[in-house]
């Protein structure tokens, strides 16, 4: 489930902002970044050639993943419920695996690295989340691009403030119940474009196959869930998106996408901040 998660964006350091690249990106860097953090940004550079990802700053930032919120509530380190859990306790999620804390916290990261299921976030400040562990269960590119791709559309079709927009302007007069329904169906909608939005950029950037359709599947078996669609989900089930996957694939070999021309990016790995900097590079 793609939920709101409250992070504050990193402003862009003087250094990032001036810098130049020929090609599609570069890196900046105060020391030598992760593993992790290198296979992003091969990745971002080869969906970056072929697609048009826009001008907007984006940033990136490898978690400990929402499975370190459930084993610190476990341990009575924030408050909650069930129910509420993740909001909760979401200071833990967003801990920086690569950092040693001495505290306690390092086995809850350890252990979060272990049980995390494999879902990314979209921030509508313009960061995206994964959590470390999803760069251990997806070693195959093409399938890492096509949950990358999928939150890439998220924040390039603004789909948290299209959201918010129809909650707040389309669904004036009806019941709090009716509203929540209305708005569990557009986050569905979104989900399966963002599925055919990837599928697409990942085709263009040159990836072969259909690796969308395994790597949609894979987080539905990696997370246990072989739900169907439900009205009150914020998510499509299996087999709805299944299906639609394997028409987007057949529409698109059919009418394969042209490529179209790429933004120039420069990246910049902030270790402090444990961000990935995508920025729009001076031509």
């Amino acid at each position: 489930m793609r939920r709101r998660i409250i992070v504050s964006f990193a402003a862009f350091t003087a250094a990032a902002l001036a810098a130049t690249a020929s090609g599609y990106s570069i890196w900046r860097s105060l020391s030598e970044p992760p593993a992790e953090y290198k296979t992003l940004e091969v990745i971002l550079n080869k969906l970056n050639d072929g697609n048009k990802l826009g001008k907007a700053n984006l940033a990136f930032m490898i978690t400990a993943g929402p499975a370190a919120s459930e084993l610190a509530w476990g341990r009575g380190l924030c408050r909650g419920n069930l129910e509420t859990l993740y909001d909760q306790c979401v200071f833990f999620s967003l801990l920086n695996p690569f950092k040693t804390y001495k505290n306690g916290w390092d086995e809850i990261i350890r252990q979060s690295y272990a049980l995390n299921s494999p879902n990314a976030w979209a921030h509508s400040s313009g960061t995206i989340l994964f959590p470390r562990s999803l760069f251990r269960k997806f070693n195959d590119n093409s399938h890492l691009a096509c949950i990358i791709a999928h939150e890439l559309t998220h924040e390039l079709r603004s789909h948290a403030f299209e959201l918010n927009y129809y909650y707040n302007h389309n669904l004036k007069g009806l019941s709090e119940k009716d509203k929540e329904a209305a708005s569990m169906k557009l986050q569905r909608q979104h989900e399966l474009k963002a599925d055919r939005d990837a599928s697409i950029m990942v085709f263009r950037a040159g990836f072969k196959g259909r690796p969308c359709i395994t790597a949609i599947s894979e987080v539905f078996r990696l997370n246990g869930d072989g739900s169907n669609t439900e009205a009150d989900s914020t998510h499509p089930g299996f087999d709805e998106r299944m299906n639609a996957l394997k028409l987007n694939y057949i529409e698109l070999e059919k009418n394969p996408p042209k490529q179209v021309k790429s933004v120039k990016r420069v990246m910049y790995y902030n270790k402090p901040d444990n961000l990935l900097l995508f920025t729009h590079g001076k031509n």
